[in-house]
């Protein structure tokens, strides 16, 4: 099974919530799977260093893997993408935790949790969403392949086919 991460994005009014003891867990059990790492976000705080305690006393205990400031990130995850902070709009801090989310080290899957919403009840719908989209990635790629096989098969049979390409 790919490695998926669980991932929180917290701020001002969350990050105490969602930094205490048991939280994470708490957030991850909803979606019954078995995630490769808690991770969390922290954006748009006013105290950085008493989420940074927090952060850190979650890893010491081992309920959190990894943590990342979105500040400190912003500027990378915008130049992988292509883009400028003007590009974000007006309200950058909507839209900046997610695009730094995608952008960070780890696996290829992300699960991303909003700390104040909840499933109605626990369920295992990640594992369902990874073969459903491994299935339509294997689609997608028949699909291709046919499609290339029908462009060659239709430039071999071409009277009018142009000199400069080389057919395989």
């Amino acid at each position: 099974m790919d490695a998926v991460d669980f991932v929180v994005n917290t701020y001002e009014r969350t990050y105490a919530d969602v930094l205490a003891p048991g939280r994470l867990e708490t957030l991850a059990a909803d979606h019954g799977h078995d995630f490769a790492r808690p991770t969390v976000l922290i954006n748009n705080v006013v105290d950085r260093a008493d989420a940074e305690r927090r952060a850190s006393a979650l890893s010491a205990a081992g309920e959190l893997d990894a943590w990342f400031f979105v500040e400190d990130h912003i500027a990378q995850a915008l130049e992988r993408a292509g883009l400028g902070r003007a590009d974000l709009g007006r309200a950058p801090y909507f839209v900046d935790w997610g695009l730094v989310a995608v952008t960070l080290p780890g696996p290829e899957w992300i699960v991303h949790c909003d700390p104040e919403v909840r499933l109605l009840e626990p369920c295992d719908w990640v594992a369902p969403s990874l073969q459903l989209m491994h299935e339509e990635r294997r689609s997608r790629e028949r699909a291709a392949a046919l499609a290339n096989r029908a462009v060659i098969a239709a430039l071999r049979a071409s009277p009018l086919r142009p000199r400069c390409c080389r057919v395989l």
